[in-house]
C-alpha cells in the first residue's frame, strides 16, 4: 500500500504591502525550495512508521510518501520526485532490480538508501553495483544521519 504525503507549497503569493526587494524575494523562494523529501518503504509497518518518525522528528525533512513494496515505492517516486529514497532490501518486488530501476529514473533521487537487517559485504556490492549508495544495518544505522552524511559528501 502506498502512502502520498501532500506536498507543502513552495511559493507563496505576493503581499501587495511586501516593501521587499526582488533579490530577498528571490532568496526566500530559494530557501523555500531547498526542501528536504523523502520517500520511505519498509514491508513492516511498525518499521516503516519508526523511520518515517525518525524523518519527520528532524527539522527540514519532509516524508513525501511511504510504500511496501517496491512497485508501490517507485509509484511514489515517480510521482513526488523526492531527493531522497529509502528502502529496505528485501521487499514484495525489491531487491537488487527495485534500486537498479530507481537508478535509472529521470530525474534520479540524489541519494538511494538500502537497508536490511542481513547487511553484508556482499550484499552491499550487489546494491552499489544496482545504484543504491549506500546499504545501512536495519536497527542499528541512523538513516537520518546516513542520508544528511550523504548529501554534504554529493
Amino acid at each position: 500500500m502506498a502512502v502520498m504525503t501532500p506536498s507543502r507549497s513552495v511559493t507563496q503569493p505576493r503581499d501587495p504591502n511586501d516593501q521587499s526587494t526582488p533579490e530577498s524575494t528571490a532568496e526566500s523562494t530559494a530557501e523555500l525550495t531547498a526542501e528536504l523529501t523523502v520517500a520511505i518503504a519498509d514491508d513492516d509497518p511498525t518499521v516503516l512508521a519508526a523511520m518515517a518518525g525518525l524523518f519527520r522528528a528532524h527539522a527540514g525533512w519532509q516524508v513525501v510518501g511511504t510504500a511496501t513494496n517496491g512497485n508501490d515505492l517507485i509509484e511514489i517516486v515517480e510521482a513526488t520526485r523526492p531527493l531522497v529514497v529509502v528502502s529496505d532490501v528485501y521487499l514484495p518486488d525489491g531487491e537488487a532490480p527495485l534500486f537498479s530501476r530507481l537508478h535509472a529514473l529521470d530525474p534520479r533521487p540524489r541519494v538511494v538508501v538500502a537497508i536490511s537487517a542481513r547487511a553484508t559485504a556482499s550484499l552491499r556490492r550487489k546494491l552499489r553495483d544496482a545504484g543504491a549508495d549506500e546499504l545501512l544495518r536495519k536497527g542499528l544505522d541512523d538513516p537520518v544521519a546516513a542520508v544528511e552524511r550523504l548529501l554534504a559528501d554529493a
